[in-house]
C-alpha cells in the first residue's frame, strides 16, 4: 500500500474525499490531510454520515439521532448500494480501522462485507449474514465502525481480558443499555461498565445503568 507523508494512501484518501465532500456544509470539521488515522478524520466521517441522513444541527459524535436516522435506512446488508455516498463513508471508516473497505470506492463489493464479518467477529458478535434475519451493520455496529476502539489486542493487552470483551459484547450487544466496547484485552473503565450493565440485565434490573447503586446492591443481598 502506497504510503505519503509517512502515513496510509487509504487514509489519505478518505481525508481528502470528506473534506472536499462536506466541507462547504455548516458546522463540518476539516480533518487534517496527513494519511494518519485518528479520531479527527473518524469526526469528520460522523458529520458527513449526519450531513447524508439530513440531520441540520451536526455534532461530532454517533449519538441517539444518527443511531435513529441509520435505522431508518432499513437492513444495511451485503450490496446495499442505496447512497454511494454513505457507502463511501463506510468503506473509508473501515480502511480507518485497519480493514481492507473495497476495491472501489463507493461501490460495496465482497471485500467491504468480508471486512464487516471480520470486524464483527473480532468484537464477538456474530457475522451478520448467517440467519434470516440477519443485518450485516446495524446502528449499534455503525457506531462502531466510526470510533477508534481495537478490536483486536493491542500492546499491553492479554487474550483472556480480550476473551471477557467478546463474551460481554456476544452476550449482551443488542440490550439497549449495553455499548459494544473495544477487545483490545486491556482491562479499562469500560470493561468494568460493561460488566455492571450485564450483571444489571442478569439480576432483573428494569433500567441498567453500569453504576452499583442501591438497587444493584438490593439485588446482590
Amino acid at each position: 500500500m502506497t504510503v505519503v507523508n509517512s502515513g496510509d494512501q487509504k487514509v489519505l484518501d478518505a481525508q481528502v474525499w470528506v473534506n472536499q465532500t462536506y466541507g462547504a456544509f455548516a458546522g463540518y470539521e476539516p480533518t487534517p490531510e496527513n494519511g494518519r488515522t485518528g479520531w479527527p478524520v473518524m469526526r469528520s466521517l460522523i458529520l458527513g454520515l449526519q450531513i447524508e441522513l439530513g440531520i441540520t444541527n451536526i455534532v461530532p459524535t454517533f449519538g441517539p439521532s444518527t443511531e435513529d436516522r441509520v435505522r431508518s435506512l432499513g437492513a444495511i446488508n451485503p450490496g446495499w448500494d442505496a447512497n454511494g455516498d454513505i457507502v463511501r463513508i463506510i468503506q473509508f471508516a473501515l480502511f480507518c480501522k485497519g480493514y481492507w473497505g473495497g476495491n472501489t470506492y463507493g461501490t460495496w463489493d465482497t471485500g467491504t462485507t468480508s471486512s464487516l464479518v471480520a470486524l464483527r467477529t473480532n468484537m464477538g458478535l456474530p457475522d451478520g449474514i448467517s440467519g434470516p434475519n440477519a443485518i450485516l451493520l446495524p446502528p449499534e455496529v455503525f457506531k462502531c465502525l466510526l470510533n477508534m476502539d481495537a478490536y483486536t489486542v493491542i500492546s499491553g493487552g492479554t487474550d483472556k481480558i480480550r476473551s471477557i470483551q467478546r463474551w460481554l459484547n456476544g452476550g449482551y450487544w443488542s440490550r439497549p443499555a449495553f455499548d459494544i466496547g473495544p477487545c483490545d484485552g486491556i482491562y479499562s473503565r469500560s470493561v468494568q461498565q460493561s460488566l455492571m450493565v450485564a450483571l444489571q440485565y442478569e439480576l432483573g434490573i428494569a433500567a441498567p445503568n453500569g453504576n452499583f447503586g442501591p438497587a444493584l446492591s438490593a439485588r446482590l443481598r
